[in-house]
């Protein structure tokens, strides 16, 4: 790509920026339906990621905030709030805020990706690859009281799991997890238990956006 391309580029990335209309709390909280509050949040913010039941969006350089987009979205917002008060709270990305009533919306401490398994195992003092550790614990139940004994992090997430009924497909991807500005790996979108997808997901009800 030549200069006069990116230069172009980034003129129109700052004329996207600057048209962009500011978010608000005030105006967010004023509208009555949630469809309104949410086409303020696409209008007003930036859109990191969207899956089947929650959208996120950069509030600004250090906060996220991640809103329902039906009921399963408001379950697992729900379950990351529960989890953020619990003892394993250290396993995650500190919940700012939230939306007490509905549950609708979570504002969280902004996390990067994990690059690779080996930056993974580095930050959290594990000599191997920290992802097949955790699907041997999980798929095969090989090794867990040997592992506990030998990494905490990876004893926590096994913990975690069994105690909260975690879904446990997401927690072995390197894809869930994070690392948060003071250097500490979190696990993403840690709302999904497997209550939560039995009803919400491998069923046959329709939960249709709102």
């Amino acid at each position: 790509m030549n200069a006069d391309k990116i230069t172009k580029l980034i003129l129109e990335k700052i004329r996207q920026l600057s048209t962009k209309q500011k978010f608000s709390w005030e105006e967010f909280n004023d509208f009555n339906f949630v469809v309104d509050q949410r086409e303020y949040l696409d209008k007003t913010l930036k859109i990191l990621g969207e899956g089947s039941a929650r959208k996120v969006y950069l509030l600004n350089s250090k906060k996220v905030l991640k809103c329902a987009k039906n009921d399963k979205g408001l379950a697992q917002n729900a379950s990351e709030i529960e989890l953020s008060n619990s003892k394993y709270r250290h396993l995650f990305a500190n919940v700012i805020d939230f939306d007490s009533k509905d549950k609708l919306w979570i504002v969280s401490e902004l996390v990067r990706a994990v690059e690779s398994e080996e930056e993974m195992a580095r930050l959290i003092n594990y000599k191997g690859d920290p992802i097949d550790a955790l699907y041997e614990m999980f798929a095969n139940k090989k090794n867990h009281t040997k592992l506990c004994d030998y990494n905490k992090f990876l004893c926590d997430i096994y913990k975690l799991a069994l105690d909260k009924k975690m879904y446990t497909p997401d927690i072995t991807e390197i894809m869930h997890y994070g690392v948060t500005p003071d250097q500490r790996v979190v696990l993403l979108d840690y709302g999904l238990t497997n209550e939560i997808s039995k009803e919400h997901y491998n069923s046959s009800n329709s939960y249709d956006d709102w």
